[in-house]
Parts: structure tokens; sequence; C-alpha cells
């Protein structure tokens, strides 16, 4: 009985071991998830003052032509 008592109690801080590195993991990719969204946000508003720049530049263009 003592041992099937030690075997459970084995099994049970693996499985809080493993659910804890999980949890961790999650979280990591989470914070990269957010990072990354981040990321595509300050691109995508990049992109677009780039696209204003170059339509400001070409109408001068035209305006000096």
């Amino acid at each position: 009985l003592q041992q099937d008592i030690q075997v459970r109690q084995n099994e049970i801080h693996r499985e809080t071991r493993r659910k804890e590195k999980l949890e961790k993991e999650v979280k990591q990719f989470q914070t990269d998830l957010e990072s990354k969204q981040s990321e595509i946000k300050s691109l995508t508003q990049q992109g677009q003052r780039l696209q204003d720049d170059q339509q400001k530049l070409e109408q001068q263009l035209q305006e000096h032509k």
C-alpha cells in the first residue's frame, strides 16, 4: 500500500511539473504573439506613411511638369 501511495505521489508530481511547464510555455507564446502583433502594427503604420509620402511626391512631381 505504501508503495502504491508513493507511485501515485510521483505521478502527481510529474503531472504538476508538466502542467507548470506547459503554462509557462503558453505565457511565453502569448508574450511573443503580443510582441509580433505590435511589430506588425508598427510596420503597417510605417507602410502607410511611406505610401502617403509617395503620393505627395508624385503630386509635387505632377505640379512641376
